[in-house]
């Protein structure tokens, strides 16, 4: 042959390979560009079960929690039908229930005297507690310059109150016995519209 018809042999042959060189190219970019919007579906679609999985577990902890409180409450009604006939005995066994039920270091019970004026503490879950039971603990109740502490507070308005930081309130009454308290949440016992204690 001559050398025309080899340079065109030779042309032939680099554009045809240029051009299976384009293609192949063309074949792995495209499938580049598909593994990477797989991966990026992949990672949003991780992300969706994350998330669903997060929401699953915070609704299975929160069941959990509400399961627990149930049956506490549960055990709380059922130690004090038991115990009707000993209302001192039926206090103290619920306050132990509670504080542990739920770890608390002190849950109390007081009663509002006859005269409405004391709320006296006649129930407690700790050693420290029954201390203050001895030494006949009272608070007054009202609100403030009239009342003592978050127990007196609560005694005379009936509403439930929660204090995150005992330092930092003005009604909270400091006692040596309980010098480790952090917080404090104290609720009204009431029957028939009156607060018989909290």
């Amino acid at each position: 042959p001559s050398k025309i018809d080899d340079l065109i042999l030779v042309l032939l042959m680099v554009g045809s390979t240029a051009l299976l060189l384009w293609y192949a190219v063309q074949r792995i970019s495209g499938a580049y560009e598909r593994l990477r919007l797989s991966s990026e579906a992949l990672q949003l679609s991780n992300q969706d079960l994350a998330a669903a999985r997060d929401m699953v577990e915070s609704q299975s902890m929160e069941l959990e929690q509400r399961t627990h409180y149930l049956a506490t409450t549960a055990l709380i009604a059922g130690e004090a039908a038991a115990l009707l006939d000993t209302p001192e005995t039926m206090m103290r066994r619920i306050v132990e229930i509670i504080a542990d039920a739920f770890n608390y270091h002190l849950v109390s019970i007081f009663l509002i005297d006859d005269s409405g004026e004391w709320a006296e503490l006649k129930a407690a879950s700790s050693e420290l507690g029954q201390r203050l039971i001895e030494r006949n603990y009272r608070l007054r109740v009202g609100t403030g310059w009239a009342g003592e502490g978050i127990v007196g507070n609560v005694a005379d308005s009936g509403r439930m109150r929660v204090v995150r930081d005992v330092t930092a309130d003005n009604v909270y009454v400091n006692t040596s016995e309980l010098q480790g308290t952090v917080s404090e949440i104290a609720f009204p016992l009431s029957a028939r519209g009156l607060v018989a204690g909290v």
